[in-house]
């Protein structure tokens, strides 16, 4: 199917001018046949899961070929493991018995934090819209291919 980029109407590959206004369509190409698949409107609302952090393997489990379902829980899982290592290692530097140290420590925690969530949204939103957003800062690293 051709599309007339002047009036938008659809019509045959062999037709050569479009139907209703006229226009050659020597130079058009398919517009549809380019575009990659989306996925459905329910895998949508799974791949937003795996940006909530243990919820991260839903969408493996419901859509395991997908490579939506990929890219999503790769960066779902990347958060899951700065959120770890955040709370953890905070938590275990804050037994240290100096105040001025555990208020520093739990500002720098609770920034690492934020930006995890903030980093989530992104994400979720992405997945929601059915778009493939690298997150800012770690959507280059792969823990899933």
């Amino acid at each position: 199917m051709k599309q007339c980029p002047q009036c938008g109407k659809f019509f045959p590959d062999e037709v050569t001018e479009c139907p209703d206004c006229g226009v050659a369509t020597v130079e058009f190409e398919d517009p549809v046949a380019e575009e990659k698949p989306q996925p459905r409107r329910r895998s949508r609302l799974i791949y937003a899961f795996a940006y909530l952090s243990w919820l991260v393997v839903v969408p493996m489990i419901e859509e395991h070929n997908s490579e939506f379902a990929r890219f999503h829980c790769n960066q779902g899982l990347v958060l899951a493991f700065i959120e770890i290592l955040t709370t953890t290692s905070f938590g275990i530097l804050r037994a240290i018995p100096v105040p001025i140290l555990q208020t520093v420590l739990g500002c720098i925690e609770g920034a690492i934090l934020l930006a995890c969530f903030v980093f989530s949204v992104i994400g979720a939103v992405g997945a929601l819209t059915g778009r493939k957003t690298e997150l800012p800062l770690i959507g280059k690293i792969r823990v899933i291919d």
